[in-house]
């Protein structure tokens, strides 16, 4: 009796060590899955939201910035007045076009819906991003930090006598912020953070004379 008392004590002891490193092995599998989850659908929105107003299409993208065979004609962005990026916070719009001005007419954008991160991408219709049954989000914001200028020096002042006209390169950059937390383990959360350069930068000239000419410095 005593001998199948001591025994049965093993047992249960073994029983539960194991337990327990069955329940921490899932624990770090499921950390491993928000993670990973998180930096994949971070990873598409920042692909995404990096074209926002650009034109993929070859042939055009010369003639966008400057004029075709010179370099002291330059032709205004003609998509550069506008960040193309809309509804910041927990729903973002935007556009791009692959194939030249016009070839997208739908806008694209991700948003959060009921812990879901959801896409409409190439007008597809709003789709599941993130996995449901795996991990909630719980957080989805995207925000715009303040443009950085850069100003090109002219041979002559503004007529006001500074240089406020001179013209300018604005860059502008998104910050997107993701948190989410595992179904099964709530008490996983993570966050991830990832700051977006978009490519289409606004070329601010001295004056616009036309679609098709900018004037670069005072006269």
């Amino acid at each position: 009796m005593v001998g199948i008392t001591i025994g049965l004590i093993v047992v249960a002891a073994a029983s539960l060590l194991v337990s327990g490193q069955l329940t921490e092995s899932r624990r770090l599998i499921a950390e491993a899955q928000v993670q990973q989850d998180l930096r994949v659908s971070a990873d598409v929105i920042v692909r995404e939201l990096r074209r926002s107003g650009g034109i993929g299409l070859h042939g055009n993208l010369q003639p966008m910035v400057w004029s075709l065979g010179s370099a002291t004609d330059p032709r205004p962005n003609a998509l550069s007045d506008d960040l193309s990026v809309s509804g910041l916070g927990d729903e973002v719009v935007f556009n791009y076009f692959p194939e030249g001005p016009g070839s997208l007419a739908t806008a694209l954008g991700f948003r959060l819906t009921a812990g879901v991160l959801e896409t409409n991408i190439k007008a597809g219709g709003w789709q599941d991003l993130t996995d449901p049954a795996t991990m909630e989000v719980t957080a989805f914001n995207v925000t715009r930090v303040p443009d950085s200028v850069s100003r090109i020096p002219c041979p002559k002042p503004c007529p006001a006598g500074d240089t406020a006209c001179w013209p300018s390169v604005n860059q502008s950059t998104l910050v997107v912020r993701i948190t989410a937390r595992h179904r099964a383990f709530p008490e996983i959360v993570r966050t991830h953070e990832s700051r977006i350069r978009l490519r289409n930068d606004h070329f601010a000239f001295y004056r616009v004379i036309s679609a098709l000419l900018g004037e670069v410095c005072p006269p």
